[in-house]
């Protein structure tokens, strides 16, 4: 695709994952890419950013296969993949899907990369259905969220946001709120590795000393102790 050859053209057809809306299909030479008027975009997109995408290939006169990735992520970050696949003679298949998101953190969402963004870069199909972590910080723009609340989510085991309901109110304050009984909330660190133990540990100290309606915190925040207020 890095090779210009003369006159020859290509159909290419951009589809972003399987549920486009649809079709977008290019004439071009093999280097030089001039676009027509129908396109598909993944729903993993908000219709927002899907017509800044669609926009924006409008306007891009020339471009080789092998930068279309480039020209695409450097304007719209959310791009994770572009995948030129052939489908006959001289024509290619090109998918663009979003990348893949972890977490939901209030109007912010996470990416598997460790990349921020806005959650409405995205559907609300896709972002609704992402655990959630509530922020209880000043934060205005994704890039100023606390790079220790990304390492501590992509870390985080499974059965925490499954069984719990977390709030970040700083690197040395998290807090879990069981969804069983929402009057039991354990106190953690950023940088504390929980484990099944230490949950069942504050598990039979809530049944032992927690009164019924009364909010009980066990803090684990200290080495090698559970402190209960």
């Amino acid at each position: 695709m890095t090779t210009k050859l003369g006159t020859w053209w290509l159909a290419l057809q951009i589809s972003t994952g399987t549920a486009g809306l649809l079709a977008m299909t290019y004439l071009c030479y093999l280097a030089e890419v001039v676009c027509t008027k129908s396109w598909s975009l993944d729903k993993g997109l908000s219709a927002e950013l899907s017509a800044g995408v669609a926009a924006h290939l409008q306007q891009v006169k020339n471009f080789s296969g092998t930068r279309l990735f480039e020209e695409l992520q450097s304007s719209f970050p959310v791009i994770g993949r572009v995948q030129i696949v052939p489908i006959g003679l001289n024509q290619v298949h090109v998918r663009l899907s979003p990348l893949k998101l972890a977490w939901r953190i209030d109007r912010f969402v996470l990416a598997s990369t460790g990349q921020f963004f806005w959650a409405t870069d995205f559907s609300e199909t896709i972002t609704n259905s992402l655990p959630n972590l509530n922020l209880h910080t000043s934060v205005f723009m994704p890039q100023e969220l606390d790079e220790r609340l990304r390492e501590f989510l992509l870390h985080l085991p499974d059965t925490i946001w499954l069984g719990y309901e977390i709030h970040w109110y700083g690197p040395n304050r998290i807090e879990l709120i069981s969804r069983e009984n929402s009057s039991h909330h354990i106190i953690l660190r950023h940088d504390l590795e929980v484990t099944e133990k230490d949950l069942m540990i504050c598990k039979h100290l809530f049944q032992e000393y927690g009164k019924a309606g009364v909010v009980t915190k066990a803090d684990l925040r200290f080495e090698q102790q559970v402190i209960l207020a």
